[in-house]
């Protein structure tokens, strides 16, 4: 809780969040499409 951290500029902070969400999206879009694989395989 220090104010020394929050006074410098966190460039890397949105990269990071950018990055998680779009690790989220592509796990999310993989487990759909896998799904989907698998329900075409049992059918």
């Amino acid at each position: 809780m220090r104010i020394e951290r929050i006074e410098k500029p966190n460039i890397w902070a949105p990269i990071v969040g950018m990055v998680m969400v779009a690790a989220g999206c592509a796990a999310f879009v993989l487990s759909v499409i896998s799904a989907m694989i698998i329900v075409n395989r049992g059918r």
